[in-house]
């Protein structure tokens, strides 16, 4: 959290003119106007300590990424499993349930295990 929070800090200088706009993902340009997108902030917070971890879920979930907009989707295979379980209390909201898969990514779908 302490780099977001650090990332945050300087686009909130930059959008107040404070110091020069440098790539910072947390700022959206809109013409001559600059803001925080707080909807990336918050995304940012959320997904925040999860890299690594997920992959223990090799054959109780499955991960889609949106080729288009970049959206990562993680479907619950197998609800009953443990770890998964304990994820989806500590994070919920994270796991989307099977059948909320839609049928053409589940019938071609491919699942890689590590």
């Amino acid at each position: 959290m302490h780099g977001i929070d650090e990332q945050v800090a300087k686009a909130e200088k930059a959008v107040a003119g404070k110091v020069p706009v440098k790539r910072n993902r947390f700022i959206t340009l809109t013409g001559a106007t600059k803001t925080v997108n707080r909807q990336l902030e918050a995304k940012a917070r959320a997904l925040a300590g999860l890299k690594g971890y997920v992959t223990n879920l090799d054959a109780t979930a499955q991960f889609v990424i949106d080729a288009y907009h970049g959206t990562t989707t993680v479907y619950m295979a197998d609800p009953d499993d443990p770890i998964a379980a304990t994820y989806a209390r500590m994070f919920p909201g994270m796991f989307t349930p099977m059948d909320e898969m839609p049928a053409a990514l589940r019938d071609g779908g491919r699942m890689t295990v590590g």
